[in-house]
């Protein structure tokens, strides 16, 4: 069971097995909360559906969808899934509105809706494959560019379908999945669009090493029951057909000789020092020189600590001598943080009311965005600086350490997760919904945990004051570890070799209490 309060990203909750009691008095307090802030963007008159959504998932990530026995569904999840399901009935039906269709509606045997699945191929050696001063930044600047490419595209087929972001069903780590009407148009046009311009933009951009596959399998109305077609997983069938699109990567453009070689290759004289990529000019960073590509990549990761969020704009790049800026197919996405002279709220003049900004660790609700579009976007971020105020390298977290002076990696990722999403749920419980807050808790156990325990918040020391786990040293005041990427299911972490050992027990331990102890939900390391 968990209480009800209010979601907020900041904060470690977890289950308790006694069964709660939760009184009218505290719903009344939850909804005139509720209330006041609603009432509030209203009157301000930026009540769009993102800001709603956002005021949903913090007020009723706690309270279940049916309110008779126990129930297991949190109702924003239930809301969102609602909203999804009833804009692709809309668009579906959109052309014969005008005469009476409740029948075909209701009909739940055709085939309506689509499951979209994208997957990016490549992560791994993108991010890894590295050789350079500054290494560290490279490696939290291309983890953070690939989760604002994900971001980039699902924007984009969101934007060109007409759907919100209550079809996102899951966005994150390089994949997503997204809710869409059945129709010629969106098979057929612009999936295919979009994927084909976004994998030539890769080619050229990163020499064929990343590659996304989109592809969909089709739903009706009795898919939502055991989320199954034929007796098979929806999860294993759309992850079967992407797995056949990755094993052809770029097959078009292979096809097209023409097109094979990028136009004036000849002029590629030099190799860039970080990603070894050939390159028609270099720029200097530091005492190394490197591709544009490159060079975007340590600006982003040189202010990645600092930012409160990101600016999607895609009309115009006069900003990129103002902001770090980071080029993706279909836009450009700015790094903002705050200047010594410049305050949040000037910084956002800079930007047109048609750009998209993303909060970093907050629900954008807060009067500064009025007047954009705002999308939440949690970020384990947690660093560790030296005295200059710069994220330690690797050579400062082993000066840090205590004992022997090396550093350590840690790489963690829950167990079996494809299998517990396709068959961790019994067979009459596996409704979008639940998937829903499965995923959507993961994701803040990594997204949001994480970055909590890095920072031995008070709440997550009154948990492990009892626990008897491997401790090398006396405490410190902070982790010298800086997290390179955690979100979805897995994490990347780098630090003093001492902190990164003892932080690995702490995760462990601390997600047991987060899955209530569930002995089929179990995460691995390696060290």
């Amino acid at each position: 069971y968990y209480d009800l309060k209010k979601y907020d990203p900041h904060t470690f909750f977890k289950p308790t097995i006694k069964k709660i009691t939760i009184d009218k008095k505290k719903y009344a307090n939850q909804y005139e909360r509720f209330k006041r802030e609603f009432i509030k963007l209203v009157e301000r008159d930026v009540a769009d559906f993102d800001r709603i959504l956002a005021l949903l998932e913090k007020y009723t990530t706690f309270i279940p969808s049916v309110m008779s026995g126990e129930d297991d569904v949190s109702l924003y999840d239930h809301l969102k899934t609602t909203s999804a399901i009833a804009i692709c009935l809309y668009y579906y039906h959109k052309g014969e509105l005008d005469r009476n269709i409740k029948d075909k509606i209701l009909d739940r045997n055709e085939f309506k809706y689509l499951l979209i699945g994208g997957d990016i191929s490549g992560i791994q050696d993108f991010i890894y494959t590295i050789s350079s001063k500054g290494a560290l930044k490279y490696l939290r600047a291309r983890s953070a560019f690939l989760e604002l490419l994900t971001e980039d595209v699902v924007e984009e087929i969101i934007e060109r379908l007409g759907l919100t972001r209550a079809n996102v069903i899951y966005c994150g780590g390089g994949h997503f999945f997204i809710l869409a009407p059945n129709t010629r148009e969106v098979k057929e046009d612009e999936l295919k669009k979009i994927q084909d311009y976004v994998n030539r933009w890769l080619f050229y951009r990163y020499h064929g090493k990343l590659y996304l596959a989109v592809d969909y399998i089709e739903l009706n109305g009795n898919s939502f029951k055991k989320l199954e077609i034929d007796g098979e997983s929806i999860w294993e069938k759309i992850g079967q057909k992407l797995k056949i699109k990755k094993s052809k990567k770029f097959l078009d453009i292979l096809k097209d000789s023409a097109s094979l070689v990028e136009k004036d290759y000849w002029r590629n004289k030099y190799v860039c020092d970080v990603c070894k990529s050939p390159a028609k000019e270099l720029n200097p960073v530091r005492d190394i020189e490197v591709c544009e590509t490159c060079a975007e990549l340590y600006n982003l990761g040189d202010v990645i600590p600092k930012i409160f969020g990101f600016a999607r704009w895609k009309h115009d790049e006069s900003l990129r001598n103002t902001f770090p800026a980071i080029t993706l197919p279909f836009s450009t996405f700015y790094a903002l943080y705050e200047h010594e002279d410049l305050s949040v709220k000037k910084i956002l003049e800079f930007f047109p009311k048609d750009a998209i900004i993303y909060a970093k660790n907050s629900f954008g609700l807060e009067e500064v965005y009025y007047g954009y579009r705002v999308i939440p976007c949690f970020v384990s971020d947690y660093v560790v600086k030296n005295e200059k105020g710069e994220i330690k390298n690797f050579d400062e977290l082993g000066e840090s350490a205590k004992g022997v002076k090396k550093i350590a990696v840690l790489k963690m990722d829950v167990d079996d997760l494809g299998k517990i999403f396709s068959k961790g749920l019994p067979e009459d419980k596996r409704t979008l919904s639940r998937y829903a807050t499965l995923s959507r808790f993961m994701n803040h156990f990594f997204k949001n945990c994480i970055r909590l325990i890095a920072k031995r918040d008070g709440q997550i020391l009154d948990i492990l004051r009892d626990k008897s786990l491997p401790k090398l040293f006396e405490d410190s005041d902070e982790r010298n570890i800086v997290v390179v990427y955690s979100g979805g299911d897995d994490l990347f972490i780098v630090g003093s070799w001492n902190d990164v050992f003892e932080i690995a027990f702490e995760i462990r331990e601390l997600f047991g209490e987060f899955v209530g102890w569930n002995p089929n939900l179990t995460i691995s390391a390696g060290f």
